[in-house]
């Protein structure tokens, strides 16, 4: 790995973290106006995929920012309140090895595109009904819809993604 790479990821990782700072900071303002309880989130990994979620009267919608994934490589459990997102993105230079002006004597100049394992799970303020979770990916974009409600206890469920 090159020095600039490592340099990269240096600064990736901290906008990594400002970004969740100031996401927690935002959730905690929310919090002392009033707001419903605080969403949390933990992330694991090689890299970390950005994630929108959106909260109505009726459930939360979640959305992925997962470009360069196949259905196949993700995995979305939800457990009550918690809704964990998992995968394996490969490296741009694995989908391409098939294009005739890829060759093993390439270098690599720049590499901002992440790969590898992650992880990401977020804590809700309400419970979800986890036998009505509709999730679909299309063109690199996961979405997923969660209705509210106090179901009884319940172990992980594994959701279908369509």
């Amino acid at each position: 790995m090159s020095r600039d790479s490592d340099v990269h990821n240096v600064f990736r990782d901290i906008e990594n973290h400002m970004r969740r700072a100031f996401f927690v900071l935002g959730n905690e303002m929310q919090n002392r106006s009033g707001a419903s309880s605080m969403l949390q989130s933990t992330s694991r990994g090689n890299w970390s995929p950005a994630f929108n979620i959106e909260e109505d009267a009726q459930g939360y919608r979640l959305f992925a920012d997962l470009p360069g994934m196949t259905r196949d490589k993700m995995e979305l459990n939800v457990t009550s309140n918690r809704i964990c997102v998992r995968g394996d993105r490969p490296p741009v230079s694995a989908t391409l090895e098939a294009q005739p002006d890829c060759s093993a004597s390439n270098w690599l100049q720049l590499q901002e595109i992440d790969h590898g394992k992650f992880e990401r799970c977020f804590t809700l303020p309400s419970r979800v009904i986890d036998s009505d979770v509709q999730a679909k990916f299309v063109d690199g974009l996961l979405s997923v819809r969660l209705r509210k409600e106090s179901p009884g206890p319940n172990g992980p469920k594994l959701i279908n993604i369509q």
